[in-house]
C-alpha cells in the first residue's frame, strides 16, 4: 500500500487492520511518518522508489496517478500483493493462488461506446505478482506510466 497526506480514516484503519488479522504481512510505503496505523504494520520510506519531488496530482488534485505508478515500480522489483488503502480483505494469506492476478471487471458502461458487446477492463486496485518477470503485463503497465505526460492526466 501507499500512503499520502493526513492519517489514515476509519475505513483505511479497518482494511488495514483485516489485512493483519489474516495473516499477512503489511507494508505501507509513505514519505511522512503515520502514527496512527495500527501494531503490526511495517512501513517502507517510499522515497526508496521514487523520490518525493516526483509526486505530482492530477488536474483534480488526486494523487491516483502517482500511486498507480508507484505501485508498478514496487510490484516490477520486489513483486508481492497490492491492494489500495480501502480493500478489505476476508482470506487468509495461505489462500491465495501461486500465479499472478489482476481484478477484471465486465464494464456495461462502455456498452454504449461498444454496442457489439461487454468490455472487460483491468482494475489495480488488487494486484498479485509474486514473481517480477521482464515483459510480464506490470512490466508493460510500468513502461506506458513512465511515458505518459503527468501533466495530461485527468
Amino acid at each position: 500500500m501507499f500512503w499520502h497526506g493526513d492519517p489514515p480514516r476509519r475505513l483505511e484503519r479497518l482494511a488495514i487492520r483485516s489485512f493483519l488479522a489474516q495473516g499477512y504481512a503489511l507494508t505501507i510505503w509513505t514519505y511522512t511518518q503515520q502514527p496512527n496505523l495500527p501494531p503490526g504494520v511495517t512501513t517502507a520510506d517510499a522515497a526508496a522508489i521514487l523520490p518525493r519531488s516526483a509526486l505530482f496530482t492530477n488536474r483534480r488534485v488526486s494523487i491516483a496517478s502517482f500511486a498507480d505508478w508507484f505501485r508498478y515500480i514496487v510490484l516490477s522489483r520486489h513483486g508481492g500483493l497490492w491492494t489500495d488503502s480501502d480493500v478489505i480483505v476476508l482470506r487468509p494469506a495461505a489462500a491465495l493462488p501461486a500465479q499472478k492476478f489482476l481484478v477484471t471487471q465486465r464494464a456495461w458502461f462502455h456498452r454504449r461506446l461498444r454496442p457489439r458487446g461487454w468490455t472487460t477492463t483491468l482494475n489495480n486496485n488488487v494486484i498479485f505478482n509474486p514473481t517480477p518477470t521482464k515483459g510480464d503485463v506490470i512490466d508493460l503497465a510500468l513502461a506506458v506510466a513512465e511515458r505518459f505526460p503527468k501533466d495530461a492526466i485527468d
